[in-house]
């Protein structure tokens, strides 16, 4: 594919018989950045007309600057100049995760079927890390986007949407946007095992998750057991976990303090499929059996979980699926100019096991 460039030739302010030559420098959103003493973002903010994001004082410098200087964004070519690369990025949440790795696979069959080239750039589950990715990205003049954010804040994203960048989000959603979201029916499927757990008699659930914060589907699934388990007189806990300082001793401990020793009949539900793999070492390290001493289950798509523990009862969503999903409602919107989709549902299923 060819590179496009679009070459910006300056005429020299030269005199003629004593008058001023009256061709006009043609100007750059750099240039008016510059002139006005604030980032390109802010520029890029001001024409797409989000005036709310900077002061009124801002806003009134920079059209006196671009009145002064004739300045007009040239659209045209800033949608030639990114549709040439041929380049889409896929930005995940942590690459060591097994589902964030089998969403840029599904992603990237679609995209390399359709003539695209995927860029994978993994957060790490850092939001710092994150915001640096995406100012490589853009450098990169990628032609759209797929992002399994790190936050609900869709504030944290505003360059990428006052860029107009064609963009999809992926397995959690954010606030103040109008990207599509192609996402698990995270609610209904918690909502599902805890009515599985429940039907076998259990005193007790608690749920091991990473802190929940703000991200939409740790907060979907938490709501979905609850709502699972409403009524049924079954006692709901929640256990907060860091995966990257997973302590087996520590975990271990606070299973035998909240149930008695393994005396009150317990589920553990773990979140993600990290913590259950991690859940099952803990087990086994410290003799605990399932389901006799403790029901263990947990959401896992991974063949790894299969292999090494064929008897768990799992949650299993699909993230090729929702990578491939993804890809094809992005790739429709930069080819086609389709209608925005609002969301798009990739139904999650119970795997029954004899685990709980």
């Amino acid at each position: 594919m060819l590179n496009q460039q679009i070459i910006l030739i300056k005429f020299s302010k030269n005199l003629v018989n004593g008058s001023r030559n009256m061709e006009k420098d043609k100007v750059t959103i750099t240039e008016i950045a510059e002139l006005a003493g604030v980032s390109i973002a802010t520029i890029s903010r001001y024409i797409n007309g989000h005036l709310d994001r900077m002061s009124q004082e801002t806003s009134k410098k920079i059209a006196k600057i671009i009145a002064e200087n004739d300045f007009v964004p040239n659209k045209a070519a800033q949608k030639l100049k990114r549709q040439a690369t041929g380049l889409i990025g896929v930005m995940i949440a942590n690459i060591d995760d097994n589902f964030s790795t089998e969403l840029f696979k599904g992603a990237d069959s679609i995209l390399q079927a359709s003539g695209y080239d995927a860029i994978l750039l993994n957060s790490n589950a850092n939001e710092d890390r994150e915001r640096d990715q995406f100012v490589k990205l853009r450098s990169q003049q990628i032609e759209g986007l797929i992002i399994q954010p790190l936050s609900t804040d869709g504030a944290q994203y505003n360059d990428l949407q006052d860029d107009e960048m064609p963009a999809v989000l992926i397995d959690r959603e954010l606030t103040q946007t109008n990207w599509p979201v192609v996402e698990s029916n995270n609610f209904d499927i918690s909502a599902e095992l805890a009515g599985v757990v429940a039907d076998k008699g259990y005193e007790k659930v608690i749920v091991v998750t990473e802190p929940v914060g703000m991200v939409s589907t740790r907060h979907q699934r938490v709501t979905g057991i609850e709502a699972g388990l409403a009524n049924r007189g079954i006692k709901l806990e929640i256990l907060e976990v860091s995966e990257k300082d997973f302590d087996s001793k520590k975990i271990y401990a606070a299973l035998c303090e909240r149930t008695a020793d393994f005396t009150i009949k317990t589920a553990v539900i773990a979140l993600k499929e990290q913590l259950l793999l991690r859940l099952l070492a803990m087990a086994y390290q410290h003799n605990v059996s399932y389901p006799a001493m403790i029901g263990l289950t947990g959401f896992a798509d991974t063949e790894m979980v299969r292999v090494l523990a064929p008897e768990l009862t799992t949650v299993q969503q699909g993230p090729f699926a929702m990578g491939a999903a993804a890809a094809e409602i992005l790739v429709n919107r930069i080819q086609h100019k389709s209608e925005q989709v609002a969301s798009y549902i990739v139904k999650a299923h119970i795997m029954q096991g004899n685990s709980i």
